[in-house]
């Protein structure tokens, strides 16, 4: 399904390939990497709100459950509410998520590892957050 065409100057064939052109027109810092890579945000980012849904849930008690020392003592900067923890931690998200995405544009193949990396403390997480017991 190509074509090929002799220039005037005979310097030689082109050939075009309509199946490779459709894939030309996509922007250069797209790849098949790329829809994986959002799901890896999306799920990283998933785990992070799901954290803070058990934060609010458990609401002042969230101090004899969190076991990050720096989570504690943002719990007690607030006289036990976890305001501040929540805030800290959404902006600690959002820094990664767009980290990650900087990353993304300028170094696939750095960026690949880091964000698999994420996910799988995430996914650790989500497994303590799920089998450590709240009540």
């Amino acid at each position: 399904m190509g074509r090929a065409n002799n220039d005037a100057a005979g310097q030689g064939e082109i050939i075009h390939n309509d199946e490779h052109a459709a894939f030309s027109t996509l922007p250069s810092h797209f790849s098949s990497w790329t829809p994986c890579f959002m799901g890896v945000l999306a799920f990283i980012g998933g785990v992070s709100v799901y954290d803070g849904y058990l934060v609010v849930r458990t609401g002042e008690a969230i101090r004899e459950f969190e076991k990050n020392p720096i989570g504690i003592y943002l719990i007690d900067c607030d006289d036990g509410d976890p305001g501040v923890f929540l805030r800290v931690k959404a902006a600690g998200t959002l820094l990664a998520l767009t980290a990650l995405s900087v990353l993304q544009r300028h170094s696939k193949r750095l960026a690949s590892p880091v964000a698999l990396a994420l996910a799988v403390f995430q996914g650790g997480l989500l497994l303590f957050l799920e089998y450590y017991p709240f009540c």
